[in-house]
């Protein structure tokens, strides 16, 4: 099966051509065949997926839970502080400790809507399965 996939910080775009195994955090955008065909030219139209994501401030005592459709320009607008009168700007959470990534934007939205009505303890025990010592992950996007 061929489905592109988002390359690292690059933001440049390649083909997945095997099955194996997708590593969490990579982003899957699936083509799905158009009705029309014009010659050896398969026109393909994207369906676009999400990502739900938590950032924490440096102490890693205030989270934060979004989810975004980009998450490495979401990260940039965390980082640069885009909206300074926002809760990640007013409470310094710029720090990505955890995120999932799925092919729908609207399952990102419904793991996101479910991990805001988990108790912190529960929230905290999920990001440190997938990263131990929360370190910032945005370096390895």
């Amino acid at each position: 099966m061929r489905c592109p996939i988002k390359l690292g910080m690059t933001g440049a775009w390649g083909v997945r051509e095997s099955a194996g195994p997708i590593k969490l955090g990579m982003t899957i955008i699936p083509f799905t065949r158009h009705s029309r065909e014009s010659g050896n030219l398969i026109i393909y139209t994207m369906q676009y997926g999400g990502t739900v994501y938590m950032t924490a401030n440096k102490h890693g005592s205030v989270l934060y839970i979004g989810v975004t459709s980009d998450l490495f320009k979401r990260m940039l607008e965390h980082k640069n502080k885009a909206y300074p009168n926002s809760f990640t700007a007013k409470y310094n959470c710029s720090k990505l400790v955890y995120y999932e990534t799925y092919g729908r934007i609207e399952d990102a939205i419904a793991r996101e809507k479910q991990l805001k009505k988990w108790n912190r303890a529960w929230k905290d025990e999920l990001i440190s399965k997938m990263n131990p010592v929360w370190k910032d992950l945005f370096e390895n996007l």
